[in-house]
């Protein structure tokens, strides 16, 4: 896979859906204030008790999407804070993602795809693949995971959400 490929296929990706999630806030924002409640509430909600909140749902999805972009790059990571629980926040980490997924380019990622890339998947574990397995096979499924549940929180707290607030048409040719 070329830094092109590569590129469409994690940085552009990221950047629509994130795009998508933001305007799925926006609709949060206009439903609160049509019936009148704070929308920070629903930065707390979860869809079970043993899950993350929307919080960290986007919080999960936003650093999944510019850890994988820096590590495809064979860069360091910047760090993120802790997200508040708020729409202010949550929409400010989106901004900032998108810039930071802006600022990667396709010749960054030339020679991602065979990188060996290594990740802690806790304190006493880690996975080491090439790039482009640690693409498809952990960044993607769980980029997607953190997105769908942030939809489903918001669609499950009454959002008036449907399909294609959730899915991006694939970039002009």
């Amino acid at each position: 896979m070329n830094g092109t490929e590569l590129h469409a296929a994690s940085v552009a990706a990221f950047a629509r859906m994130l795009a998508n999630l933001s305007g799925c806030l926006d609709k949060a924002a206009a439903f609160a204030a049509e019936k009148k409640f704070d929308p920070d509430v629903l930065f707390v909600a979860r869809l079970a008790p043993d899950m993350l909140t929307l919080t960290g749902q986007i919080h999960l999805a936003t650093a999944f999407a510019k850890n994988a972009a820096h590590r495809l790059a064979g860069t360091t990571p910047p760090n993120f804070t802790d997200l508040e629980p708020t729409l202010t926040a949550a929409r400010a980490r989106i901004a900032e993602t998108q810039g930071i997924l802006a600022a990667v380019k396709p010749a960054d990622l030339e020679g991602g795809g065979a990188r060996e890339i290594t990740v802690q998947l806790g304190p006493d574990r880690s996975m080491t693949a090439p790039g482009a397995d640690y693409l498809s096979g952990f960044v993607l499924p769980n980029f997607y995971f953190h997105l769908t549940t942030a939809y489903a929180i918001l669609r499950h707290n009454g959002v008036p959400l449907g399909k294609m607030d959730f899915m991006v048409p694939p970039p002009s040719a």
